[in-house]
């Protein structure tokens, strides 16, 4: 019999030497509304509710009879007071994993970053593990 296990690898988060991207407002140097470029913070965002969230994204039957396993990791856009604003996908494994995290993504919590001080709004890279695992059968002795 096949057990799965859901692996939240973002507990762990991906910490890349406090250096994320923030996004640039539009009416700053008529600059694109989507322009993302590399700061310095120092101190990210952390997840305070990942464990509520992970709790609710489930490892899909369909997923685990097919034997999909993977990591899907999303890029969130954490506002200045710690809130979700928005997200995209940097790794999909599979559309039905990656609908799995989307449904709850956006239910996360963070402390805000800060740059010299104050809350700035910064990017996030938060991985979700979905991994099979199998049941270890125990041998019993008869006497």
């Amino acid at each position: 019999m096949k057990h799965t296990t859901l692996i939240f690898v973002g507990l762990l988060f991906f910490n890349f030497s406090l250096i994320g991207q923030t996004e640039e407002k539009a009416s700053e140097a008529s600059k694109p509304a989507e322009k993302q470029e590399f700061i310095y913070a120092e101190k990210e965002p952390q997840v305070l509710n990942m464990g509520d969230v992970a709790a609710k994204i489930e490892y899909p039957q369909l997923a685990r009879d097919a034997g999909i396993e993977g990591i899907v990791i999303v890029r969130v856009l954490v506002d200045e007071e710690g809130n979700y604003e928005k997200h995209k996908f940097i790794e999909k494994i599979h559309p039905i994993l990656s609908d799995q995290v989307e449904a709850h993504v956006h239910e996360l919590k963070f402390s805000p970053a800060l740059q010299d001080g104050k809350p700035i709004k910064f990017w996030v890279n938060i991985p979700f593990g979905f991994k099979l695992t199998k049941k270890k059968k125990k041998l019993f002795k008869r006497n």
